[in-house]
């Protein structure tokens, strides 16, 4: 990956990229311009095929801590105004379709805080891991009303009374109770949280590329269809899954011959 960002660092190890956040002075807190970088760097990746899986996590002892208020909330800088509410808006929905529907699979190693844009940050991954130290939440009753999709994510991830009382408090959710609202996949120890990402990237890396963006694009829309609609979906993506295959030269068998092949060797047992 030949570009260089400011507040992000990307490194692709064999078909898996570690995007990893940044801005240790602000806990990997979230600007526009940040926001821009990530948006900028998932397209990239997106643009070659060897790039396989993304795991996202955060230098030092944060995940992200949120959104810069520093830099939105601004009177003279790049995020003052009118304007830069408009554009700090544009780059949060921007960033929050490119990595909702990302056609590679998503992994959030969450090594600390992850409150507010951080929360819903992590929560658009596919799979979240997390260490002991990992915090969850949605803080800003303290001084202003949440925004950007973070109330959505909180709604979306966590049992609804829960939801309301961490919304209306302000209370981090701490790494046992993302467990228990099966928030997050597994919680290790902080030493084990890139080993785990990357052992799961691994799993990741050896699914059917093809089948894998067009399942992961399903699942979100399904989570909003009715069963009828999603049977219609779930059709129509089975076919274009074997068109662009054999468009894009992808060799192993199709789904139903690994599927004729599964059944024939259970038999065999």
């Amino acid at each position: 990956m030949p570009k260089s960002y400011e507040t992000i660092l990307v490194n692709n190890d064999d078909g898996v990229v570690t995007l990893t956040l940044n801005r240790p002075e602000k806990m990997n807190a979230l600007t526009g311009p940040m926001m821009q970088e990530i948006t900028d760097a998932l397209e990239e990746i997106d643009l070659d095929e060897s790039m396989r899986v993304v795991v996202i996590t955060g230098v030092k002892n944060a995940f992200c801590a949120g959104a810069d208020f520093g830099w939105a909330g601004s009177t003279d800088g790049p995020g003052a105004g009118v304007a830069g509410e408009r554009n700090y808006r544009r780059m949060v929905l921007g960033l929050q379709e490119r990595l909702r529907v990302f056609p590679r699979p998503t992994i959030a190693a969450v090594n600390g805080h992850a409150l507010g844009l951080g929360f819903w940050l992590a929560m658009l991954c596919d799979f979240v891991v997390a260490s002991p130290s990992a915090r969850f939440g949605i803080p800003q009753i303290r001084y202003t009303h949440p925004n950007g999709g973070s109330i959505k994510s909180m709604i979306e991830f966590v049992p609804h009374r829960w939801a309301v009382y961490h919304l209306l408090t302000g209370e981090a959710i701490t790494p046992e109770q993302a467990e228990r609202f099966d928030m997050v996949n597994k919680v290790v120890p902080k030493e084990q949280l890139l080993p785990e990402a990357y052992k799961l990237a691994g799993v990741m890396k050896e699914k059917d590329p093809v089948i894998l963006r067009y399942l992961k694009r399903s699942i979100w829309r399904e989570k909003y269809l009715s069963y009828a609609e999603a049977i219609d979906l779930d059709n129509m993506q089975s076919a274009q899954v074997s068109v662009m295959r054999k468009a894009m030269g992808v060799t192993g068998p199709s789904g139903l011959e690994a599927m004729r092949a599964e059944k024939s060797k259970a038999r065999r047992r």
